[in-house]
């Protein structure tokens, strides 16, 4: 195929003409209507503002509309207001390097006024108000207007004059949908700042109000991410890299998780951004609580020195440039880990290890019956005599709990519940007063075991090799030898270190082993990838742990299709009751299943 610019030998170079750059410079800057949306908002916070009432009409093709209580401004401002790089917030290089504002190239409201048609209703205390209109980047004259002290900007027909742009513009509720999501994202960076917002179809019917009031982050987080549990609230000051004044998270346990990214979400010194590692590194810190392929709701809040990062590598400012060997994720790993450390949990919990594991039941072993312990928690109960099942070679024995209430104290929940029976060898039948409660018999077991495995500490553990064996590290990892050196060793690596190897090598003579086959080839592999792209490796150690501890949970576990009594029921509820996330299993798949009332009685048109 003949290239196109083959037809001719030579085009003199040329300087385009102000409207071809204006409307070049506004494709880099405003991409689409929610583009629109979140410049004219950061411009309102950096106004300082209070409350801002934004209005989308069509998912913003038709009509967006901000209005704020910020200082305003005055005639003179408004006639350099949509020249390209006019601001008023920096003034020279050096300014660059300290940003407080969310913008400071002065080329939103040019780009934004250059495909659409503006009008900017504004008024500086002390002063009088000003109107400004502009089509396409044609300004109109400045007139006197009547407003209290703010601003009020209206974008109406965006791309009216750029139907290349427009044409790959999505539908408008998807556009409206964007319009949202930075809705929410700036709402959670400005918690101090009230925001109300009215999302209006392209027929005038109102699909979307909110309105959110000035509030502390964790309850502004919770109002816009819409979840009903509370949330835990945690932030940082000490302990962190220079430069980093401040770390704050606003996060959920299970079972709140969803199928995308959409609900983490990132501010740097209120700049909502974006980083690929985080949220990755979040479903590191949730493994084993949630299932592979979602994602935990998570707010991060970071205020750093504004000198240590670069703001200026995205035409939106959407991505940051941090400084090297810097790791946000892993820091924020480091924090919310610990709300999900099994060991802490189970050492607070003082659980019994000889709880459901230790004592094989005997098949003519006298049973307590279910009425006489039902009087003791003041719930109607009754007796049943589950079939005795014939056992095989390949049935595993079930243990029981052989340890007393007063031995071991844990709060009752699944254990307060009468049991009703069993269903098809699998699941086990609850009444609460809440309704019916179905328990899946096999995954209540693992996660038991698996928290009992976790807590060893030999789970992994060190196996000398019979020869020494010198691994070559990659070139982007030799001049982090030393720190790799400590790393795997918590892994359960050992080195000769007074091997005389090269710098650039270390010889190993003891690897991991546990009770489950061990890839620790691939754990190396892993680290060095890393270490190479400074990432947070802590996670991969407990990735590790729970894999191993599942897998053995897993093996070790009641199967569907062998019977428990009634005595074993019980006390597999009781250990449920002892560990910590006994709504889920190792693999993040539910451990039980409600039925409330209402939802049986609605089943029998009720």
């Amino acid at each position: 195929m003949e290239h196109l610019g083959a037809k001719e030998r030579h085009q003199p170079v040329k300087v385009l003409d102000q409207d071809v750059i204006h409307r070049i410079a506004a494709g880099e800057v405003v991409d689409r209507p929610a583009s629109v949306l979140k410049e004219l908002i950061e411009n309102s916070i950096d106004a300082g503002s209070t409350s801002v009432k934004v209005t989308i009409v069509g998912g913003g093709l038709k009509s967006i509309v901000v209005e704020d209580d910020g200082w305003g401004m005055s005639q003179d401002d408004l006639s350099l207001c949509l020249r390209r790089h006019a601001t008023s917030k920096i003034k020279k290089i050096e300014d660059l390097e300290k940003l407080f504002s969310l913008g400071f190239r002065g080329e939103a409201l040019s780009a934004i006024s250059s495909v659409s048609q503006i009008q900017i209703d504004s008024r500086l205390e002390g002063a009088e108000a000003w109107v400004l209109e502009a089509n396409g980047g044609i300004e109109n004259q400045i007139k006197p207007s009547s407003r209290k002290v703010g601003t009020r900007i209206e974008v109406k027909n965006l791309f009216y004059n750029v139907p290349a742009r427009k044409k790959f513009i999505k539908s408008m509720s998807a556009e409206a949908r964007a319009c949202t999501d930075v809705l929410d994202h700036l709402a959670v960076s400005y918690p101090e700042v009230s925001l109300s917002w009215f999302l209006i179809k392209d027929s005038g019917e109102l699909s979307q109000e909110l309105t959110v009031q000035a509030s502390e982050l964790s309850s502004r987080v919770k109002a816009v991410r819409g979840i009903l549990d509370k949330p835990h609230h945690i932030k940082e000051t000490e302990n962190l890299p220079e430069g980093l004044n401040s770390v704050e998270l606003v996060f959920w346990g299970p079972p709140n998780f969803f199928p995308t990214q959409k609900n983490i979400s990132l501010t740097v010194n209120g700049r909502a951004v974006h980083d690929k590692r985080l949220g990755y590194a979040l479903r590191e810190a949730y493994y084993g609580l949630i299932p592979v392929g979602v994602f935990p709701a998570v707010h991060v809040s970071v205020e750093v020195d504004p000198d240590i990062i670069d703001a200026n590598i995205h035409p939106q400012k959407k991505e940051l440039r941090w400084p090297k060997g810097f790791s946000l994720s892993g820091i924020v790993y480091r924090l919310i880990r610990p709300y999900f450390d099994l060991v802490k949990h189970q050492e607070a919990k003082q659980v019994v290890q000889g709880s459901f594991f230790e004592e094989q039941v005997s098949p003519d072993r006298s049973i307590r019956t279910e009425s006489q312990s039902a009087h003791s928690n003041g719930m109607m109960s009754f007796d049943f005599a589950p079939a005795k099942p014939q056992q095989t070679n390949q049935q595993k024995s079930v243990s029981v709990n052989q340890t007393s209430n007063s031995e071991t104290e844990f709060k009752r929940y699944f254990s307060a519940m009468r049991v009703v029976g069993e269903v098809g060898a699998r699941w086990i039948i609850l009444e609460s007063h809440k309704g019916l409660f179905i328990v899946d018999q096999h995954a209540a077991h693992e996660r038991i075991n698996f928290e009992k495995f976790f807590t060893k500490p030999d789970l992994i553990r060190s196996k000398p090799l019979l020869t020494p064996l010198e691994i070559t590290l990659p070139q982007g990892v030799v001049d982090k030898r030393d720190s790799l050196m400590v790393t795997l060793e918590s892994f359960g690596f050992e080195f000769n270190k007074e091997a005389t190897v090269s710098t650039k090598c270390i010889e190993l003579i003891a690897v991991p082993e546990a009770d489950r086959k061990l890839r620790w080839s691939d754990w190396l592999k892993e680290v060095f990838d890393a270490m190479e792209q400074d990432e947070e490796v802590l996670g991969l150690k407990d990735k590790i742990k729970t894999h191993v501890a599942a897998s053995l949970a897993c093996h070790g576990s009641v199967r569907f299709g062998q019977r428990l009594d009634r005595e074993q029921i019980k006390s597999l509820l009781e250990d449920m009751d002892r560990v910590q996330w006994s709504r889920y299993c190792p693999h993040g798949r539910p451990v039980s299943f409600e039925l409330p009332h209402e939802q049986l009685e609605k089943s029998f048109d009720r």
